[in-house]
């Protein structure tokens, strides 16, 4: 992780399988595992930190461990951005670092899901108006950056959407 940022790192908010129970296939299991890190609001310098809070973006790296839960590869939580004062929702822009990625998006109407694998190197933008999840399916550590906007932490999780073990 520390070859993809050149800068110090905060301590990681850390998302643990019992955080995760509700966006599981197999929801039996709980407990503190960690599952993956998150490194949030990120700036190399003061002056960097400055501009993106002008911007109302934030930068952040988030890393997943290899490994399954349950039967299923690790993956993050998953959420929806909120509507811009247009009444359109944010973009969010994803860049893989380290590892392998498979996003799944999908449209909040469900009239449309997608699935992009992405490798180091390569971009994957979210569009306005989708949720989505990143799975790790490698071998190897996902070390991805994201930058969004707002700043602020206001998603929705999939989990406040859960009903009955299913996402809608």
């Amino acid at each position: 992780m520390n070859s993809c940022w050149p800068g110090s790192l905060p301590e990681p908010s850390v998302r643990t399988l019992g955080d995760m129970r509700c966006v599981l296939a197999n929801p039996d299991r709980s407990g503190n595992i960690p599952l993956y890190y998150m490194y949030r609001d990120l700036a190399l310098t003061a002056g960097d930190r400055a501009y993106l809070r002008e911007q109302n973006v934030r930068f952040d790296i988030t890393v997943i461990p290899p490994g399954t839960v349950g039967g299923e590869y690790v993956k993050t939580k998953g959420h929806y951005h909120p509507l811009s004062p247009s009444g359109i929702g944010y973009p969010e822009l994803y860049q893989v670092l380290a590892g392998e990625a498979l996003y799944l998006l999908q449209r909040s109407d469900l009239d449309d899901v997608v699935a992009v694998a992405a490798r180091a190197g390569e971009f994957v933008f979210i569009p306005p108006g989708y949720g989505h999840v990143t799975i790790n399916a490698g071998k190897e550590e996902l070390v991805m950056a994201n930058r969004s906007r707002p700043a602020s932490r206001a998603n929705t999780h999939f989990t406040s959407r859960c009903r009955a073990g299913r996402i809608t």
